[in-house]
């Protein structure tokens, strides 16, 4: 019996002890984090472009980062006079007080600079990050300020293996490549909102972009091809965004009736609807 309570009295040591370790060694950058306000009083330049901006960044501690724009200005286009609200994909580094993005998706390759400053852990402010393209500009860089949004660590949601469907293809693609990238993006969508549901989080849909669907309380829409310039995007030409367009399209058109046992609940109406439009993709 005492043997049995030593070896318990250890095993709950080591669960304890690698606990604690794991909390000393997160990055204190891990986790989300919304956007507040501007440091811009003396860059009168940007602040009426970023008067209806909004954004979420979420660091993983697998080295991945989605940084969200909406609004009329984007972070990383504000010095090429770029009016788009996207979604940014790729992995981060930390070098000192600068933290270094390096985008995936829109811009392969691109490697973004910037000084990050916390303070308590809860608030976080960084100079809008500045391209290559761009280190030797002449223009004052504000600060942007973000509050904690959640400490979470969303690693596996925002892995490199689950977000390959944002980056952009420089090739033709057949009709089965392109049902991948869109059953993939379906698959994100429906595991982002399954966590949500999970953990009874508020899910924040801007994660979702650039899949051309609009989440409501009542359902999903899909937006017009026009509309969807941001997942045109991903595909090699016109072509192909539009055959991409037409399968989603009717997958979508497709969707069974939503059963009325959840037709009450929000979240699970969005993920029923999700999971029956990449079931119909899939059967076909």
């Amino acid at each position: 019996m005492i043997k049995n309570n030593i070896i318990k009295i250890a095993l709950f040591a080591v669960i304890t002890m690698s606990f604690t370790a794991c909390l000393k060694e997160r990055n204190p950058l891990v986790g989300s984090w919304e956007y507040v306000s501007i440091n811009d009083e003396n860059t009168t330049w940007i602040s009426e472009d970023f008067s209806s901006f909004q954004s979420i960044v979420t660091f993983s501690s697998e080295g991945t980062f989605l940084f969200v724009d909406d609004g009329n200005k984007t972070v990383f286009d504000a010095l090429n006079y770029a009016y788009e609200g996207r979604a940014y994909f790729g992995t981060w580094t930390e070098e000192g007080t600068e933290i270094i993005l390096n985008v995936i998706n829109y811009i392969p390759h691109e490697t973004y600079t910037s000084e990050v400053t916390f303070n308590d852990g809860k608030n976080l402010s960084f100079k809008i990050p500045v391209s290559k393209l761009h280190e030797n500009t002449t223009k004052d860089i504000p600060l942007l300020n973000y509050k904690r949004s959640d400490y979470d660590d969303l690693g596996t949601l925002i892995s490199l293996e689950k977000n390959n469907w944002r980056v952009k293809s420089y090739q033709k693609e057949d009709k089965n490549q392109i049902k991948k990238r869109i059953e993939d993006a379906l698959s994100f969508a429906i595991a982002f909102l399954e966590y949500h549901e999970a953990e009874e989080k508020f899910a924040r849909t801007y994660y979702l972009k650039p899949l051309p669907l609009k989440m409501y309380g009542n359902g999903v829409v899909l937006k017009y091809y026009e509309d969807s310039e941001d997942w045109n995007e991903l595909f090699f030409d016109e072509e192909d965004a539009y055959n991409a367009y037409e399968i989603l399209k009717k997958g979508f058109n497709s969707v069974a009736k939503v059963p009325d046992e959840i037709s009450e609940n929000p979240i699970k109406i969005n993920i029923f609807i999700l999971k029956e439009t990449l079931k119909n993709i899939q059967s076909h």
